[in-house]
């Protein structure tokens, strides 16, 4: 495959691939450290954004090392918006994580604010994404052309 057939691969695919970054709290509630680091495998289709993120368990009270979320969205241009649900957790699958952001043109950052509502209290942060592959996403088009 060529360099030109990868790029446009990647614009076809717009944000879907393998993501690192970070979120963190606007104000340090609990005993939470204020910054988490996460990863993301992201998949768009026609605007469609879904996928999982997996982050370390710095707040749930259980043995699990680790905490997975299924995310679910859409994109509108540079705009992008999904709602986080983490699995696995009993006590946090009712709650949304409401995540809103820009990415950039190249497809390959977003930055932007996240928040959930968790009966009378709130929490609010930022995070930032950065695209470390698009692996994933050239084997999903592949999967899905054939």
């Amino acid at each position: 495959m060529s360099a030109k057939q990868t790029d446009q691969n990647i614009t076809k695919s717009g944000i879907s691939g393998i993501w690192s970054g970070r979120y963190w709290y606007n104000k340090a509630d609990f005993y939470i450290p204020t910054t988490v680091g996460f990863s993301a495998n992201l998949y768009e289709n026609n605007w469609d954004i879904t996928g999982q993120t997996l982050e370390p368990n710095t707040f749930v009270l259980s043995e699990l090392e680790e905490l997975s979320a299924i995310v679910s969205g859409g994109r509108s241009e540079s705009l992008v918006q999904f709602v986080k649900k983490y699995e696995d957790v009993p006590e946090l699958m009712d709650y949304d994580i409401l995540y809103s952001g820009e990415v950039n043109e190249s497809n390959d950052r977003i930055v932007g604010n996240w928040s959930i509502l968790m009966d009378l209290t709130s929490s609010t942060g930022g995070f930032e994404l950065n695209r470390i592959s698009t692996i994933a996403s050239l084997k999903r088009s592949s999967a899905i052309e054939l």
